[in-house]
């Protein structure tokens, strides 16, 4: 690699502890904008299973969506571009995930506090 390189490019690899930072970080934008009850890292960051250009996989869980889902959840992603590009946010919200989505990541990922 050559030259100066951005927080925006994913071309850098990124150890599990960078992710944790990167993904703390964004909890406390994202705190910001709207009530988050929880975040957490999940995917292959969460699994140590990343490769160099593994995505950064979050689930942002509120209680109850206050407004429009459809501008909170491309709010996620227009601020992760202030973090890091990598970021991938999944937006739950605890009474509505009858997947049992939230269950699974609560269980296999890392609670970002």
């Amino acid at each position: 690699m050559h030259g100066n390189h951005t927080k925006y490019e994913n071309t850098a690899a990124m150890d599990k502890r960078e992710a944790i930072d990167k993904v703390k970080a964004y909890k406390a934008l994202v705190k910001e904008y709207f009530p988050v009850e929880k975040v957490y890292l999940f995917g292959s960051y969460a699994k140590d299973s990343f490769r160099e250009d593994s995505d950064i996989d979050v689930a942002v869980v509120v209680n109850h969506i206050e407004g429009d889902f459809f501008f909170i959840h491309p709010l996620l992603w227009k601020l992760r571009h202030q973090i890091d590009d990598r970021i991938e946010p999944v937006l739950i919200e605890r009474d509505s995930d009858v997947s049992d989505f939230l269950g699974e990541i609560s269980k296999y990922g890392i609670e970002i506090v």
